[in-house]
């Protein structure tokens, strides 16, 4: 795939370990930040025993409420400290595996226009964008998540024709996802 001259925008990237870091660690914060159920059922559960023993003023009530709470904050510490770690472990060994398969400097070319077409050490796809799942906006990326698997960073700073300003709303407009 050469950049035809009707491609809308075209973007390149080389994969090295900064930038690899950079947006899996993007990718990280961002399935965290929706991972909330635990932080829910800890407040409604603490919060609701609370409100009902002042409510009814019982004291042993209060007391239970308290005790659910020390435990529930030493629970949640914990399962953010195990997902913490675990998550890094597998950032650090994809990077690694990465890294010694492709050197530090594989360049991720994209191009977009009617679809999404992109090459990644030789292998090239090309994706409708039905295909993004979910659009991750961090300061430098925009990363499409494809119904593959593949999270395709576009990088800020990587246009070689088109623009961020220009890209981000049609990105946003094309897949219906915000």
């Amino acid at each position: 795939m050469d950049e035809a001259h009707g491609t809308r925008f075209v973007n390149e990237i080389t994969m090295n370990e900064y930038t690899l870091r950079e947006i899996l660690l993007a990718l990280w914060k961002d399935k965290a930040s929706r991972h909330i159920a635990p932080v829910a059922i800890y407040l409604v559960v603490v919060v609701g025993l609370m409100v009902y023993s002042f409510a009814t003023g019982t004291s042993e009530l209060m007391l239970l409420a308290g005790a659910i709470g020390l435990a529930g904050l030493a629970a949640l510490l914990i399962y953010a400290a195990v997902f913490g770690i675990r998550s890094a472990r597998k950032r650090e060994q994809l990077i690694r595996q990465t890294m010694e398969k492709y050197g530090d400097r594989a360049v991720l070319t994209v191009w977009i226009d009617g679809d999404i077409r992109y090459r990644f050490a030789g292998v090239e796809r090309a994706v409708p964008f039905a295909d993004v799942t979910r659009i991750v906006e961090i300061e430098m990326y925009l990363i499409l998540r494809l119904a593959n698997g593949v999270d395709l960073p576009i990088w800020k700073a990587g246009f070689k024709q088109g623009s961020w300003e220009d890209f981000v709303p049609f990105a946003k407009q094309q897949t219906g996802k915000r």
